[in-house]
């Protein structure tokens, strides 16, 4: 790989590449802080959407932090988020910090941004890395621990302060009692025009044809059938036919006779 003004060199992504495999086996500090230092420099300038999604699923860095997300549907969000320009954003379910990283682009430039997500030992350094994709006046909180837990939430509501979340982002435990009361957890710290978005709604292949494969969609997509009837909402799903994947989108405020469903595509309008 050989990327020019600034890039990596091809030396550079072979520095990588061995860098995310001591991530995985056990992180030098001194290689951990060159890295979180490259990173940093690499994305300062990064602002506008369309170049944080070039940057987030191209192989830079390794693909160090390319979002488990079908792109079409995670731009479409994005493009929706973007025109609210949230000042606070929390994410449920966080891995390697890709959608996290693009919910940054489209937040408040002075934007408050919590992840939570499971404390493990392989996703440590992941974790590290999330406090580095900021922007020069965001601010940034990582929270290790179970979201279902009420002193997870009880850290977040502490972070948060008087502050109103304006996006909560769901993407944790895939289990139909998992992600609903992640949603029941978090909704209370929701903005009353606040967004809510799930990930995983449309039905996985063993669901629908009981063929297991890589992806696991779980029911999130039952619990979406309930709560989506409550609230105006819309649907980015790329292919109906696809392996699970699909993002939901509630927008509070609204009830269910205003209720509204669309599937939303790369060029999707906000909602009105």
């Amino acid at each position: 790989m050989s990327i020019s003004e600034g890039g990596e060199t091809s030396s550079l992504g072979i520095f990588f590449q061995r860098t995310t495999r001591v991530i995985r086996d056990g992180c030098s500090a001194l290689v951990w802080k060159i890295l979180l230092w490259r990173f940093a420099l690499a994305t300062r300038n990064i602002v506008t959407l369309d170049d944080a999604l070039k940057f987030a699923f191209s192989n830079r860095f390794n693909a160090l932090i390319t979002p488990l997300q079908i792109r079409s549907e995670i731009q479409a969000l994005c493009d929706i988020v973007s025109q609210r320009r949230p000042r606070t954003v929390l994410e449920i379910g966080t891995l390697h910090g890709g959608a996290f990283f693009l919910f940054s682009r489209v937040a408040a430039p002075d934007a408050f941004l919590i992840s939570v997500d499971l404390p493990s030992e392989k996703l440590k350094a992941w974790r590290t890395l999330c406090t580095y994709m900021r922007t020069r006046e965001q601010h940034v909180s990582v929270i290790d621990g179970d979201s279902h837990a009420t002193s997870t939430a009880e850290r977040v509501r502490r972070v948060l302060g008087s502050r109103k979340v304006d996006f909560l982002f769901i993407d944790g435990d895939h289990s139909y009692e998992g992600v609903r009361q992640d949603f029941e957890n978090y909704i209370g710290f929701l903005d009353s025009s606040g967004v809510v978005a799930f990930h995983d709604i449309n039905p996985d292949h063993w669901t629908r044809f009981g063929k297991r494969t890589s992806h696991y969609g779980g029911e999130v997509y039952r619990f979406w059938g309930e709560v989506k009837m409550k609230y105006s909402h819309a649907e980015c799903i790329d292919n109906p036919d696809q392996d699970g994947f699909g993002i939901g989108i509630l927008l509070l405020g609204s009830s269910s006779e205003t209720t509204r469903s669309r599937s939303v595509t790369h060029d999707a309008s906000p909602l009105e």
